[in-house]
């Protein structure tokens, strides 16, 4: 068990609390990272081993969040806390995202009609490095809404934005995305289902017929045509 500071091993435990904790480690399994201290809760048995937050029965305003590092030797999995390569954009009812830096990729996941704000690539301690060797390689991500529940992947490489979007709850009949920025679509999977066009001069909207989808996923290769004319997110209308 890593934690501030020092490395705490457990053989046995019965709803013993560990923490403030960083990480979790287990011998075999890898490793549990910890963006925010966590106190966690261990039962150790012979042949199992469970582990837990305690928000409580009527948790209010709680939340949690870990990265898995499975099958990670435990000397790399104290260096990846040291200098994570993700960060936490966003972990609320409505959005939930995630940026990775080494990739230069975005994943989130819209619970409803919301933006999802350019990540900020400036350098933080302790994964400044990262950040700015991503950021050299790669470019800056836009700003993105969805007009309601969406699952979305995003990533940019210079003038190239791989986008992939998917409904999971399989029932909605048609999903709309606005992009920061103007963008030529270069291929889709489904090109047929998917109709791309401009706003305000300054946004691309994704229109994606998704009757019938069952969850299937549309992934689309956009080129940037030119910066866009506004810097920070306004409101738009649908």
């Amino acid at each position: 068990w890593p934690v501030p500071g020092r490395l705490h091993r457990l053989s046995s435990a019965s709803d013993r609390s560990v923490g403030p904790s960083r990480m979790a480690y287990l011998d075999g399994v890898g490793a549990y990272w910890f963006p925010d201290t966590a106190v966690l809760f261990a039962n150790i048995t012979d042949n199992c081993t469970e582990l837990y937050i305690n928000h409580g029965s009527s948790p209010s305003s709680a939340s949690y969040s870990y990265v898995l590092l499975p099958d990670m030797p435990i000397s790399d999995a104290q260096l990846y806390s040291r200098q994570p390569d993700v960060r936490i954009l966003s972990n609320t009812p409505a959005l939930q995202a995630v940026y990775h830096f080494g990739l230069n990729l975005v994943a989130a996941n819209f619970w409803q009609k919301t933006s999802l704000l350019s990540p900020d690539l400036s350098p933080l301690a302790p994964v400044g490095e990262r950040v700015a060797q991503s950021a050299g390689k790669g470019a800056s991500l836009p700003s993105v809404r969805s007009d309601g529940i969406a699952a979305l992947m995003m990533q940019q490489s210079a003038d190239i934005l791989t986008l992939s979007v998917a409904d999971p709850t399989w029932d909605r009949s048609s999903m709309q995305i606005l992009i920061e920025g103007l963008y030529d679509l270069r291929s889709a999977n489904k090109s047929d289902k998917v109709k791309v066009s401009s706003l305000a001069g300054s946004y691309t909207v994704i229109d994606i017929d998704s009757r019938n989808a069952l969850g299937m996923s549309f992934d689309l290769i956009l080129e940037k045509k030119e910066p866009a004319f506004v810097q920070t997110w306004s409101p738009l209308p649908y």
